[in-house]
């Protein structure tokens, strides 16, 4: 895994039933090449891609779009977020148009989370990641990754389903 250093808040026993593990890997692996700051579309749809490749099976994997609800007029704004990238600080404070992250069977895969790659639970990671006050205004949507993106990867997604 190179110099990516993973905190796993959950065991492996619970992995096992989620997903391959070797998708940790890939996760990794997509950061390493993928990521930059400001395109979590792009580097989630880099993910899907790369699990694809390596013959993930994603028929319950979902890509979930968070957008105020006044988007762009407003923007979602997260408790915590990855604050560091190639030893450069870039966001003192993150104010994003919109997020996106993968949701897989229950776990969230968020290159922005925090500056350690984490894998945590959908609910750890809404109650984390972001305000209770603020998410009121948030849309939350989901579109299965099987069919993210295009035009999806600029963020206009029009109705999908609510989570």
């Amino acid at each position: 895994m190179g110099s990516v250093f993973f905190t796993l808040i959950f065991g492996v026993l619970n992995i096992a039933g989620a997903f391959a593990p070797e998708a940790i890997d890939v996760f990794a692996q997509t950061n390493q090449q993928s990521y930059k700051p400001l395109m979590c579309s792009d580097t989630i749809y880099q993910f899907v891609q790369n699990l694809q490749k390596q013959g993930f099976d994603l028929s319950e994997a979902q890509v979930l779009m968070i957008e105020h609800k006044w988007a762009p007029h407003y923007p979602v704004l997260p408790q915590k977020a990855r604050r560091r990238f190639q030893d450069q600080e870039y966001m003192q404070f993150p104010r994003w148009t919109f997020h996106m992250v993968l949701v897989w069977n229950g776990w969230v895969f968020d290159f922005d989370y925090t500056d350690e790659l984490q894998i945590v639970s959908y609910d750890e990671y809404m109650a984390r990641m972001w305000k209770e006050q603020d998410i009121v205004n948030y849309e939350l949507k989901l579109k299965p990754a099987l069919k993210f993106g295009g035009s999806d990867l600029f963020g206009y997604w029009g109705t999908y389903t609510t989570p």
